[in-house]
């Protein structure tokens, strides 16, 4: 509890330093676990990587021979992120400036830093044999892998046995070795295929070249004993279609080919100044600094320690994590750097396709299904550490007095982002009617005497990528215009921006706007102005200005008819996922797919209803803030009719009814479903829910004709109700 009046009225410490992480590596993830346990205050943290989800090598044979489940083997970069603090951007790193401290990202505007870390792993090595890019499926990126090993399966499952087929792996050392027993596990235990042959390559004399020789001959006589034929002492020469020519002249036929051989680094290091080994990895010294530049830090399978060498292994990343963590903290606090020595020796433990593994360290050797269960233990415990979070801290607790008000006690939940998080509906409409202003809730206001519509709208940003909700506020802002019919023209920007260093409020500044940009380009509105400012909780917002096509009638809430089909162009739930999120429940994945659609304007939704004939289209709104039940109900209001949604018919972003069936609820889902009376049965019901979630970037609601919803579903909308005659117009009500 706050100690004193002073710590009740603190704002967040202003950000001073920028720590940016490229890549989720095994090494990098626990500086996000420390800094979700143990905040460091000042120190701002941003989280880059392509992908949201990143796998743990240790487990992708269990994952490839059904042992384990997508979520069992991959971290939430997302909801981690989440929770630490951290702002997580999903993009691809395309180039490093480390003089003037520059990360290039694919599609943005560069993001500036005072210390930088690296830890992206490596891909298989292609580009060595001709042809290997074009026909081999590489192991990593491990995404691509999942993909293409899905569509893989199915097609040897869906042939069955009327075909012979010949999957082949290039690569002898451990990780060729897991890979090919356990899509050999999958395929002829798993899905009981029996027409397949499976052959591995190695240009070593022997398997496991790295290992003891125990280890070597138990993996071979496990190869053997599941009829698997080496090919050893052989280097690939060249891949053909459906041929590896070898060493010594023969060939290999195949009809898939898995490729895990010797690692290279990504590209853009030869180009980034920063010093590298003879490979191109990154050069780093005892403190897993740059070699060239002492404010870039590197580890895992992207860079080489170079007074300690050793080969590439998931085992050195997850030693590394601690030291890299500290060292990260004491560099942007200018303190002495702690020193890492990887081990020589390590316990390897190798899986071989069913619950069985082998396991060597030194001279050291064992085998067994008690050994799987260990590394089993070991895997799910690391993984533990990462997805099995602490609940996130709630809002600053209320006075004891307070808490007897169940009005005030609901303050003390965290505020939700976005729409979540505007004035409930209830409080906005006493508000206006002091100033008389309780008239029809239209979207966007008409300026008298011309074509000309004026909207305003302002949001917390609904997401910790500045870029993204950029793009996601610009989008939510034109929908007002859009709702009325018309073309949005001109925007002028209200942004405000947390307290920090002049360098790190410009760098927010400019992603953020950049976003947006984005958008209004794309729709040809004009960015012609703003202000800003700073703030506790930063936040984007834009005044906007359209026209009315000569001659066109404004669009309005005003005229549903009975009989009417209510057509909806975008699914429902965006406030239960981002709800979820500061819960600590909502799923990386499911915020890509949403962030997708939100991040989109409603311009091609407003073409389809241009397009209706005269007289087709009689009420429309954008769904925002109130939910569909809450603009729904502003239809039925001005139009003096009910209005009866089809609880079956609602559609959602994935995760957003699992989420609702979990009790998750956003800030303003309780004032929202009061549209649907006091006395409403099943106010629990997931669909219920999900009809009274506030939206941020909703689709457009639309009352038209009945014969023009069949046009409407052909352009993407969904009907989810009809309009009808209310007993008293003037108490127009939702009905289910």
């Amino acid at each position: 509890m706050p100690s004193s009046p002073a710590d009740m009225l603190a704002t967040p410490t202003p950000w001073i330093k920028h720590i940016v992480l490229v890549g989720g590596g095994h090494a990098q993830v626990q500086l996000l676990r420390r800094l979700g346990m143990r905040p460091e205050p000042g120190i701002k943290v941003t989280l880059i990587c392509k992908d949201t989800h990143t796998p743990y090598s240790g487990m992708l044979p269990g994952y490839i021979a059904g042992h384990y489940g997508y979520d069992d083997i991959h971290i939430d970069l997302a909801r981690l992120c989440a929770w630490a603090g951290v702002s997580f951007i999903r993009a691809a790193v395309t180039a490093l400036d480390p003089d003037q401290r520059l990360v290039y990202m694919d599609g943005r505007p560069p993001l500036g830093f005072d210390v930088v870390s690296i830890n992206t792993g490596s891909t298989p090595d292609l580009a060595s044999v001709e042809g290997a890019r074009d026909h081999a499926l590489p192991v990593k990126p491990i995404a691509s892998l999942l993909d293409h090993w899905h569509g893989l399966r199915s097609q040897l499952e869906a042939t069955g046995e009327r075909s012979t087929k010949r999957l082949v792996c290039v690569g002898a050392g451990v990780g060729g070795c897991e890979l090919l027993l356990a899509v050999q596990h999958c395929l002829s235990q798993g899905l009981g295929l029996s027409g397949i042959s499976y052959h591995l390559v190695g240009r070593a004399p022997q398997v496991l070249p790295y290992n003891p020789k125990a280890t070597q001959s138990a993996m071979q006589r496990q190869l053997e004993a599941k009829g698997v034929a080496t090919h050893l002492g052989q280097g690939v020469t060249r891949v053909e279609p459906r041929r590896l020519l070898l060493d010594d002249g023969s060939s290999l036929a195949f009809d898939a080919l898995l490729w895990v051989t010797g690692a290279v680094p990504a590209p853009w290091f030869a180009g980034s100044g920063l010093a590298t080994d003879a490979r191109g990895f990154l050069a780093t010294d005892d403190q897993l600094r740059s070699l060239s530049h002492p404010h870039v830090f590197a580890a895992g399978d992207c860079a080489s320690q170079t007074n300690h060498p050793r080969e590439k292994a998931g085992v050195f990343a997850v030693r590394q994590g601690p030291v890299l963590a500290e060292n990260l903290l004491r560099a942007v606090k200018g303190l002495p750097l702690r020193s890492h020595r990887p081990q020589r020796r390590f316990l390897s433990l190798i899986a071989t396709g069913e619950r069985y593994a082998l396991a060597s360290k030194g001279a050291l050797f064992a085998q067994g299904g008690w050994v799987w269960r260990w590394k089993d233990h070991i895997d799910r415990s690391f993984m533990r550490r990462f997805n099995d979070l602490p609940p996130m801290a709630a809002s600053q607790r209320l006075p004891d007095w307070a808490r007897l008000d169940k009005q005030a006690l609901a303050l003390e939940q965290p505020l939700c982002k976005g729409c979540g998080g505007k004035l409930a509906n209830p409080a906005l409409s006493k508000g206006l009617k002091v100033l008389g202003l309780d008239g029809a809730p239209e979207d966007a206001a008409a300026l008298p005497g011309t074509q000309l519509l004026q909207s305003v709208d302002w949001l917390t940003l609904p997401f910790s990528d500045d870029y993204l909700s950029g793009q996601i506020i610009a989008a939510h802002s034109l929908s007002d215009i859009y709702a009325e019919g018309g073309t949005p023209i001109a925007a002028m920007a209200l942004a405000s921006v947390a307290r920090q260093t002049d360098d790190l409020a410009s760098q927010d500044l400019a992603q953020v706007l950049a976003g947006a940009r984005q958008v209004l380009d794309a729709d040809q509105v004009a960015l012609i102005g703003g202000h800003t400012s700073q703030a506790s909780e930063p936040g984007l917002g834009f005044s906007v200005t359209g026209r009315l096509a000569q001659g066109q009638t404004r669009w309005s809430k005003a005229g549903a008819r009975p009989g009417d089909r209510l057509m909806l162009s975008r699914p429902l739930g965006s406030g239960l996922l981002l709800a979820g999120l500061m819960a600590g429940k909502t799923r990386g994945r499911w915020l890509d797919v949403a962030a997708e659609q939100m991040r989109q304007t409603n311009r091609a939704a407003t073409a389809a209803l241009r397009a209706l004939p005269p007289g087709g289209l009689h009420a429309v709104s954008d769904v925002t803030g109130f939910g569909l039940a809450g603009h729904a109900s502003e239809i039925a209001q001005a139009s003096g009719v009910n209005i009866r949604l089809d609880l079956e018919a609602l559609f959602s972003y994935e995760g957003a009814m699992c989420l609702a069936e979990q009790g998750v609820r956003a800030n303003l889902w309780a004032s929202n479903q009061a549209v649907l009376g006091p006395d409403a049965p099943g106010m629990h019901d997931p669909r219920l829910v999900l009809a009274c979630d506030p939206q941020t970037s909703g689709g457009l609601l639309a009352a038209v004709a009945p014969e023009q919803a069949a046009h409407l579903a052909g352009c993407g909308f969904t009907d989810v109700g009809q309009v009808v005659a209310a007993k008293d117009p003037g108490q127009a009500r939702i009905e289910w």
